[in-house]
């Protein structure tokens, strides 16, 4: 005859009962050991009990993106897993508008924001009492125009990874060569010689930033 089998764990109680080969035993507290014992029986009679022991670990919310570096109103996808399932996750943080999405039975959701700020952004997803992140690099430049001829014009980037090898270049050579700081910024101070316009770029990890391109008029 089939077997049923009945996990029971200690202390407390608590069991769990399947004809297959796993079931889950709930309201079992995370971090505390429990011992477990598993027997089966059928219309013969029971079988010879076997144990273990386990302690539970939370299932912990995450969040991820498709994107970690991108430009200001691009669109980014994130993934939502181990949520709470059938529940309603609210998305914000990094300049978007506020989102809030359905995850399905297992505790997923999928959901698209657009970025409206240049920095290093942290978008919090909250379902349920548990609140994840995902970080998303958008690289912005400032630049300081309309400076006397001699005079030093603040160059500031904002938005990259830590310690990421950044140039500043302008029409006729480079200004700078650096990494940015632990919070993914640098500021420069290059200064020119002769009155008038300057275009100036601004590439990191091999990439054009956003092709941002600053005119500066002295």
């Amino acid at each position: 005859a089939p077997l049923t089998y009945i996990a029971t764990a200690q202390p407390g109680g608590a069991s769990c009962t399947t004809t297959k080969n796993t079931c889950t035993i709930a309201g079992l507290t995370n971090g505390k050991n429990y011992s477990v014992t598993v027997t089966g029986y059928n219309s013969a009679g029971n079988s010879v009990a076997a144990a273990g022991s386990f302690t539970p670990a939370p299932v912990v919310q995450t969040v991820s993106a498709d994107a970690t570096l991108t430009s200001v109103g691009s669109v980014v996808n994130l993934k939502i897993v181990n949520s709470v399932s059938n529940s309603s996750v609210t998305i914000s943080g990094a300049g978007i508008s506020k989102t809030t999405v359905m995850t399905n039975a297992i505790g997923q959701a999928t959901a698209q924001v657009k970025l409206g700020s240049a920095g290093t952004i942290v978008i919090a997803a909250k379902g349920g009492k548990a609140t994840s992140n995902a970080t998303v690099y958008v690289p912005g430049v400032t630049f300081t125009d309309k400076v006397k001829a001699g005079a030093a014009a603040k160059l500031s980037v904002v938005g990259l990874p830590p310690s990421t090898t950044v140039t500043v270049t302008l029409a006729g050579g480079t200004v700078i060569t650096a990494k940015t700081d632990a919070k993914g910024t640098l500021t420069a101070a290059p200064s020119w010689k002769v009155p008038g316009s300057y275009s100036v770029s601004v590439a990191a990890v091999d990439q054009i930033l956003g092709s941002t391109l600053v005119t500066v008029t002295k």
